[in-house]
């Protein structure tokens, strides 16, 4: 009919998983109560069967997990001519490289010693053939899938006063930054994020987090370990504080009971993921190749909102 091949169910996959909860109540004397109850889980998915008989690395093969990142190792960034020229050679990613731009590791593909395992480089960077038996420099950087996810309930009363607090959390997760919300001219807008005025590399400033600026040239944007971010984290997503009317009060005009309470969502978080993302709301479903560049890449840009609300609950 003159269109491309439908898509095709052709992979199986196994998903291995735990779950873990644990509660706690009790009191401390007649007046102050409390329950803690803490969850924790986890879960890895790996492909079982796949037609891959090249072993490409950009399609699924059999032992892949899902979220799998490949990449390279980064060294550091050149500093100087010299660096550049005692370097391995990296014009298979780009040309006259300058210093300031970002030195990519010469992993082992050598085996000078005849025991059958790589122990040297071969002067060259570059992706081999893109599979797995021939996989040049590239390394597996980290996973995308959230390991260790937990949650953290916590309920309190003294008397008529009570907190609630409920924590959430990713205890692990990597994440690439590839779209312009993260880079400085990473589209055909141009636009640069003002974390990256005082952090990218110049003469005065050499040991900046990120390389030169660069203009539709991707080269110190490849895939690599120096930019990977840590998703894990931790956030209050609720606390409340709250105080039970006493009864008797409420009776007097005419209500069964009353409480008035104060409450916030999203107000304190702890990550170590780049700005401007979400924690939370990264899109970790996604895939990579070794532009850099990420398909349907799209971080959360809004992130979360602080909520405060102030409220009276009246049972008639």
């Amino acid at each position: 009919m003159g269109t491309s091949a439908p898509y095709e169910n052709a992979a199986e996959l196994k998903t291995n998983g735990w779950e873990l909860v644990v509660s706690w109540r009790d009191k401390v004397g007649n007046d102050f109560k409390y329950d803690v109850e803490l969850s924790l889980s986890d879960y890895e998915t790996e492909i079982t069967d796949y037609e891959n008989p090249t072993g490409a690395l950009g399609d699924w093969y059999v032992g892949r997990k899902f979220g799998d990142i490949w990449g390279y190792e980064t060294e550091g960034i050149f500093q100087s001519e010299d660096d550049i020229a005692n370097h391995a050679d990296q014009s298979e990613i780009a040309i006259n490289w300058k210093p300031g731009d970002i030195m990519y590791k010469d992993q082992p593909t050598v085996d000078t010693n005849g025991d059958g395992i790589p122990d040297e480089g071969d002067g060259v960077i570059n992706q081999g053939s893109y599979t797995l038996d021939n996989k040049g420099d590239l390394v597996l950087l980290g996973n995308t899938t959230p390991r260790y996810s937990y949650g953290i309930n916590i309920n309190t009363s003294y008397k008529n006063f009570f907190v609630n607090m409920f924590f959430q959390g990713v205890g692990k997760r990597e994440f690439w930054p590839g779209d312009q919300l993260f880079w400085p001219f990473a589209s055909q807008w141009f636009q640069i994020q003002t974390h990256f005025i005082p952090n990218s590399w110049s003469e005065d400033n050499r040991d900046a987090y990120f390389g030169r600026l660069l203009a539709r040239d991707d080269r110190n944007r490849k895939v690599q370990s120096r930019y990977m971010q840590d998703a894990s984290y931790i956030r209050l997503k609720n606390l409340t504080v709250g105080y039970n009317i006493p009864k008797r009060l409420m009776q007097k005009i005419g209500f069964v009971g009353g409480k008035v309470f104060v409450s916030g969502q999203n107000i304190w978080t702890h990550s170590n993921v780049g700005r401007p993302y979400d924690p939370e709301g990264i899109d970790v479903a996604r895939g990579y190749d070794l532009s850099g560049e990420t398909k349907q890449n799209r971080g959360l840009l809004y992130p979360f909102q602080k909520t405060y609300s102030i409220g009276v609950n009246l049972t008639f």
